[in-house]
């Protein structure tokens, strides 16, 4: 049996551009502007999770989201609607997930300038964001730095720690 895909995509969508997802189990973040998704209004730093079939609706302003989807697919998302610009961030099989049911979470996490998780494993897999600074991740031997907007994935089990260079507060993870 194949292993369950996560993906993050980008959607920029203009002022009152919609877009219609199929039914997937998917988290969406409001990086920048509004939308209203299942009838509820969301604008920076909102969230929303759920399964069903789902229509987001750009605010007059626009709006900048990620979106976290759970497959069981490899194939990419059709073409955009007018008014959309959709683009995979990053997509990996889930292959490392724990027995049991599956929890999809989000979560946004702080750091001070200069702070730093210690060395630590997460139950399960996922992709991580930067929403804004820089930060700076240690595992399997490997130092890797990311900037504003840039993902990256977890497997859980492996150990790892998270440093914060001296500017850049955030990150979004599911």
């Amino acid at each position: 049996m194949r292993p369950p895909i996560l993906r993050l995509w980008e959607d920029i969508l203009s002022n009152g551009a919609a877009l219609a997802l199929p039914p997937l189990p998917r988290m969406i973040f409001v990086v920048h502007g509004g939308i209203t998704v299942d009838a509820h209004e969301l604008s920076d730093d909102g969230a929303w999770h759920g399964e069903g079939l789902l229509a987001l609706q750009a605010a007059t302003s626009g709006a900048c989201v990620w979106r976290w989807e759970l497959s069981s697919e490899a194939a990419g998302q059709a073409g955009s609607p007018p008014g959309v610009r959709s683009r995979e961030k990053l997509w990996t099989p889930l292959e490392t997930l724990p027995q049991g049911e599956l929890l999809m979470r989000g979560d946004s996490v702080g750091f001070p300038p200069g702070g730093c998780a210690f060395l630590h494993r997460h139950r399960g897999p996922g992709i991580r964001c930067l929403i804004e600074g820089g930060i700076r991740i240690d595992t399997k031997g490997a130092s890797t730095s990311y900037g504003p907007g840039a993902a990256w994935y977890e497997s859980g089990p492996d150990a790892f720690s998270r440093r914060r260079p001296p500017t850049g507060p955030r990150g979004s993870f599911a």
